[in-house]
């Protein structure tokens, strides 16, 4: 049981760090919250370096579904729903402003 425990505070001090950006006193279990708010500024200002903006992050996945890039799983996935659906394949067109005669062949 020990063993369980031990595994159990490790995943939750690795996801309150890593994901929550919690700072957080391993011994004392006490949130640290000058740190953690120092953390969660450090990572939004990571987030907006990276950050794409809307439009364009579409245009690129745009031209990966005219390009027909993408993984053969999910192209055979989309084939399937255009098959068994013409209002899905409508509206996948109208969405990505695809020519109506558009398919994942």
């Amino acid at each position: 049981m020990d063993e369980y425990r031990t595994l159990w505070l490790m995943t939750t001090f690795t996801t309150s760090e890593n994901v929550y950006c919690v700072s957080v006193d391993r011994e004392t279990l006490e949130i640290d919250r000058d740190e953690t708010e120092a953390k969660r500024r450090e990572r939004r200002r990571d987030r907006g370096q990276r950050a794409v903006p809307a439009a364009r992050y579409l245009e690129k996945e745009r031209e990966k579904i005219l390009k027909g890039r993408m993984h053969p799983v999910v192209k055979a996935m989309y084939r399937d729903c255009f098959a068994l659906s013409a209002k899905f394949a409508e509206e996948f067109r109208s969405f990505w402003n695809l020519d109506e005669t558009f398919s994942f062949e």
